[in-house]
């Protein structure tokens, strides 16, 4: 939530003031990044041996083996962490070594990739009828999409 997203603010900080680092900050920053991974990871290793969700969603859930469930845990928190640091250290340096325009035409150009590559396999729109319309379906996908630029991972 909000305190997760202060710290991850530090990261914008650390690119912009060189001269104000210290050893608290990055292991502030670290520790946000590691907690989100685990957290994240934790709750899709729930999900996905659930036996309700196994049998309601079985393209979806199950690809959580029940021999060597450990090392695949530890897989996706290095993933989900090393995901989330790519991103908000990217969003970071994007906005401390460039102008606000340049910066918003970025997103902006990722924000239509994105749309596109959803389009592509026929993903885009909501599946609940009454609001599977264009405008609604591309609020839907703004919404997420400035969800995804605020926590890479909302809870």
């Amino acid at each position: 939530g909000f305190i997760n997203m202060r710290s991850e603010f530090i990261c914008w900080v650390l690119l912009q003031y060189p001269d104000q680092r210290t050893t608290l900050q990055f292991v502030s920053l670290f520790t946000s990044f590691l907690t989100t991974g685990f957290v994240v990871a934790s709750s899709d290793k729930e999900l996905d041996t659930s036996k309700h969700w196994r049998k309601q969603e079985s393209l979806m859930f199950g690809y959580v083996p029940k021999d060597g469930a450990s090392r695949q845990m530890m897989a996706s928190v290095s993933f989900f962490t090393l995901y989330k640091f790519v991103k908000v250290f990217s969003l970071c340096l994007l906005i401390a070594s460039s102008s606000f325009r340049y910066a918003a035409g970025l997103l902006t150009l990722e924000y239509f990739a994105i749309l596109a590559w959803r389009e592509s396999y026929g993903n885009w729109r909501m599946y609940q009828r009454g609001l599977d319309g264009v405008g609604s379906s591309l609020f839907a996908h703004f919404s997420l999409y400035l969800s995804l630029l605020a926590a890479p991972f909302p809870l």
